[in-house]
């Protein structure tokens, strides 16, 4: 079986994940990291990508991209565009609805579009996947996207992917990605799971509320902040260390623009650090008129510094709950995603905000998305070649949760409220000790206060005491089949006509 990918492009980093021979882990790159940066340069008639851009991005600043991903998908018209647009590297305009940026290649101005970008960014990540499977010219990945993308915009992005040379399977939204790179809801599908994806990326967050129902995810509710991600504590850091500097040299970085866009870069090293020591060797050379400078920060006292931003990245997690009216007590899972969310300190804030939720942090955060967009790659059928210009499908669902009861146990459900159809459930049972019948009542929730409401009974005679039995529950046509085998053949076959 050829290798399938997941590839995830944020603002700051990207990511890409394999699934081969019945494994699944993410692929590191040239120089052994597992995430690269999404940074462009231009040198010359050369286009660099990754680590190789953002070690000289402040030596290039008017020729290095950043960001794309929110130039490739934003509205020019909206006032998030004007001030991303003050932090960006390079010169960024638009004109007749369409973002152009403005790069000094060389001794002449170029303009070239975000797409052109992703598409240099999307090559790194095949170059990557290379190094897994060399037995194909055009690797076969899911890519992830942000939640809500217009179907024009998930044309651009399959169009810059394909360019590169990868063949895209399907697009999937980072929340739903999220979810399935931990499998919730997948392992007992006869469960409801009402999860908040957290995502705190370089230079925005959201959070997500995802329903797993029956394997299938559906969102019921979103909350984006395209000005809060971990830039701010790029520049904490940053403005923390020139304050140092000129305390003790007189000088203040701040007046250079190639000394702070140093600073800026060294900063965001030093908080992944940070966020796995106790303490981080600052070092940055030539920082300002020739002077080299070294700092060592301890965990603690970036803590200090950051309480107050930290505590302002939770505020998309309760404004999710506001709008959608959602408790934190209703949720049971919670997962974190984005390189932010390394920080011990906001982990542990996004733990006290939830009481008996299930923190899934296993994953490095940063690498959760490709993860789920390869897990969605490695259930595609091979001869799998859907069209497909949405996000999401719209399925039938059951209206309400379906129970059953042996004759010895107690209501359990086995399809729960909202479940796809058609379906099919299966259960093993046993005969009760010391009776030959096993007979199994059917029920399904109740119009008001949870009451259930019975629908009849199917039941299995001459049977060994203590015999297993397989029950089987399937979608028809006409309703609800539930079927008891022995083992060899159905013998208890009961329909029963229920709500969609």
């Amino acid at each position: 079986m050829a290798a399938v990918f997941g590839v995830h492009v944020g603002n700051t980093t990207a990511c890409l994940a394999c699934f081969k021979d019945e494994k699944l882990d993410v692929v590191a790159n040239e120089a052994g990291y597992r995430v690269t940066p999404a940074v462009v340069a231009f040198h010359e008639n050369e286009r660099v990508t990754g680590l190789e851009a953002k070690a000289g991005a402040a030596r290039n600043l008017s020729s290095t991209i950043t960001h794309n991903k929110f130039y490739l998908h934003i509205d020019p018209s909206s006032e998030e565009f004007d001030s991303v647009c003050e932090r960006s590297k390079g010169k960024v305009s638009a004109r007749n609805g369409l973002v152009k940026y403005t790069i000094q290649e060389g001794d002449r101005e170029i303009s070239i579009t975000p797409d052109e970008v992703a598409t240099c960014i999307y090559k790194s990540m095949q170059r990557i996947a290379d190094t897994a499977e060399r037995s194909v010219e055009a690797h076969k990945a899911v890519l992830t996207v942000p939640l809500k993308l217009s179907t024009p915009l998930l044309e651009r992005t399959k169009k810059a992917a394909e360019a590169a040379g990868i063949e895209v399977l399907q697009m999937i939204s980072e929340p739903c990605a999220a979810a399935l790179a931990y499998q919730v809801g997948m392992q007992d599908q006869s469960q409801n799971c009402l999860c908040l994806v957290f995502r705190v990326g370089g230079v925005s967050s959201d959070a997500t509320i995802v329903k797993a129902v029956g394997g299938a995810y559906s969102i019921e509710n979103y909350v984006h902040c395209q000005d809060l991600g971990g830039d701010k504590l790029n520049r904490l850091l940053a403005e923390f260390v020139a304050d140092e500097f000129q305390r003790k040299f007189k000088l203040d970085p701040r007046e250079s623009k190639r000394s702070m866009a140093k600073l800026l870069s060294a900063a965001e090293n030093w908080k992944h650090i940070l966020s796995n020591l106790n303490s981080a060797d600052c070092f940055v050379e030539s920082l300002h008129e020739g002077i080299d400078y070294r700092v060592n920060i301890s965990r603690a006292r970036f803590e200090m510094l950051a309480s107050s931003d930290l505590q302002e990245f939770l505020q998309p997690i309760h404004s999710v709950f506001k709008s959608s009216g959602i408790s934190s007590k209703d949720i049971t899972h919670v997962i974190l995603c984005g390189g932010t969310l390394k920080i011990p300190k906001l982990q542990k804030m996004v733990s006290d905000v939830f009481g008996e939720a299930t923190i899934l942090s296993g994953l490095a955060p940063d690498e959760v998305l490709a993860i789920g967009a390869t897990r969605q790659a490695s259930y595609l059928p091979p001869t799998w070649d859907r069209d497909f210009d949405e996000q999401s499908i719209t399925v039938q669902a059951s209206s309400k949760a379906i129970y059953f009861k042996p004759s010895d146990g107690k209501w359990q459900c086995l399809i729960p409220a909202l479940s796809p159809i058609p379906f099919m459930k299966k259960s093993k049972l046993q005969v009760p000790d010391g009776s030959t019948e096993l007979v199994v009542e059917i029920a399904e929730e109740g119009a008001e206060n949870g009451q259930l409401s019975k629908l009849g009974s199917v039941s299995l005679n001459e049977m060994k005491s203590g015999a297993s039995v397989l029950m089987e529950f399937k979608w028809t046509n006409t309703g609800l089949q539930v079927s008891l085998s022995d083992g060899r053949e159905k013998r208890g076959v009961a329909e029963f006509p229920i709500s969609d």
